[in-house]
């Protein structure tokens, strides 16, 4: 009964290594910080002689930063069953090499894994020592010199693509002598000769692997790159095991998405040109290429100009919200009289003073006016609690600036409030005036912004009101001179940017 599990855990263990990453753990290291001990071994398939990059996870990979940097190059020198020694020559940040972390080892063997052995071929140049030299270059170079010698006497059209040259081998070495006589006797005294087939393979070997390491860190460290994404062209549908979720044929969607792809490098070309040759980008061009190229710069100027008018277009906001509580500040006392955790009505006006300033678009002012109901304990009794007020304060949005479009935007800020609340004592109608000030609160949400203008806004906010009398009608209430409201309030409202 047991096999199918263990069956399962070899296949997922297999299929984890396949990938030529894998976790380990720094077990020892040695004084100079270059012979290491890691907890995997030749049960993972690790042999002696291999070589690995070691890599330092810094980010979670949903994160928009550094996700992982390399830690420096490895060799194994002795490899146990269940861990191995790897002497580091080529260390990058000595610094991350502390003893009990968690790395990621990208291995050759793994990583090649699958791949076919080159094929190479030797051939040997011989010539005497006049003509050897012009025989060497005719040879690599091929029938191109022979083909081109009328070049200079036309001009290119259209260029497909840059010359070829096919093999039938994935390498060939090049071996070069030279005929000596003496006595009569003709014999081939070799100049240079290439390395050897094995030590050839192996040294074209560890560079593929080094460009694969790269390459990967570069894609894992973009910030635009995501797991789902990369593998959304594999993903499974989670209701038909076995199918994928995007189908095989191409949609229209696809060839939509692809035709757009295709105008934005276009336009990124061009771009580029025109910045990389200044105001002489178009000296080459005849009238009609001009012409014709001229109409493609307008559109992309024109399109980055409307990016630019849509990025800024917003500088003030109006909000209109409303919030109830969630926290109670009454006594269970007096359930008689209970009024529930409160809830407000509020008009408010945002400023954008900074949009154009790049250290500084992200700060913002604020103004609003609300009026709103709580109620508090005092003594055994439940009082309630009816304000008029305005606040003034700031707010900060880390990682969008607040007037960006068609984006969840967060947004976090501080305030002072002050106002007049009106108290009543639910039990015996008493009523008093009271100034009402709040310093600091705080309040932090969300907002989606459309291009037309219109916005969605939920917000969380908290303050420590302090309430003071200012007049009552009794000389003998029960109503109190001081008191402090815990105001605490989650809203929802819509905003109007122009």
């Amino acid at each position: 009964m047991r096999k199918p599990g263990w069956f399962l855990t070899f296949i997922l263990l297999f299929t984890h290594l396949c990938y030529g990453q894998v976790e380990v753990r720094l077990l020892s290291q040695s004084a100079s910080g270059q012979t290491i001990q890691l907890n995997i071994g030749h049960l993972e398939g690790i042999k002696a002689g291999e070589f690995a990059a070691i890599l330092k996870p810094i980010r979670n990979p949903e994160e928009i930063d550094l996700r992982m940097v390399p830690v420096g190059k490895a060799k194994s020198i002795k490899v146990n069953s269940d861990s191995s020694i790897w002497i580091v020559y080529r260390v990058f940040d000595g610094e991350l090499l502390v003893v009990g972390d968690k790395f990621e080892l990208l291995t050759e063997s793994k990583m090649l894994s699958g791949r076919k052995k080159y094929s190479i071929s030797r051939t040997e140049v011989v010539g005497n020592k006049k003509s050897i030299t012009k025989n060497t270059y005719e040879f690599l170079e091929g029938d191109r010199e022979r083909l081109t010698k009328l070049g200079d006497k036309y001009t290119t059209s259209q260029q497909n693509h840059g010359p070829e040259d096919r093999f039938s081998d994935d390498f060939n070495m090049v071996d070069v002598s030279t005929w000596e006589k003496e006595k009569g006797q003709a014999f081939k005294t070799p100049l240079y000769r290439g390395p050897h087939r094995e030590e050839f393979r192996r040294i074209v070997r560890i560079e593929t692997f080094e460009k694969l390491v790269t390459n990967y860190l570069k894609r894992v460290n973009d910030p635009k790159f995501s797991y789902e994404t990369f593998y959304a062209e594999q993903k499974k549908d989670p209701h038909l095991q076995g199918f994928k979720v995007k189908s095989d044929y191409v949609t229209e969607y696809d060839n939509f998405l692809e035709a757009q792809s295709k105008e934005k490098n276009k336009e990124a070309e061009i771009y580029r040109e025109m910045l990389a040759r200044g105001d002489s980008w178009s000296d080459n061009f005849s009238d009609e290429e001009l012409r014709t190229m001229l109409g493609r710069v307008s559109k992309v100027e024109e399109k980055i100009r409307r990016n630019r008018v849509q990025e800024y277009v917003f500088t003030h906001q109006l909000t209109i919200s409303s919030a109830v509580g969630v926290y109670n500040n009454e006594t269970q006392d007096d359930p008689s009289h209970s009024k529930g955790k409160g809830k407000d009505f509020e008009i408010g006006y945002e400023f954008f003073p900074f949009a154009k300033v790049d250290l500084w678009q992200n700060w913002t002012f604020f103004a609003s006016g609300r009026m709103g109901s709580n109620s508090l304990a005092y003594q055994s009794y439940n009082i309630e609690s009816n304000e008029y007020s305005a606040a003034f304060g700031v707010n900060l949005y880390p990682f969008y600036a607040p007037e960006v479009v068609d984006k969840i935007v967060p947004f976090i800020g501080v305030y002072g409030r002050f106002g007049r609340s009106s108290l009543t004592n639910l039990t015996s109608a008493e009523k008093g005036k009271y100034t009402l000030v709040s310093m600091p609160g705080i309040h932090g949400g969300v907002k989606y912004q459309l291009s037309n203008g219109f916005a969605i806004r939920i917000k969380a906010a908290i303050e420590k009101q302090q309430l003071e009398v200012i007049e009552t009608k009794y000389l003998s209430t029960i109503l109190p001179d001081r008191a402090e409201l815990i105001d605490a309030k989650l809203g929802v409202g819509i905003g109007y940017a122009f």
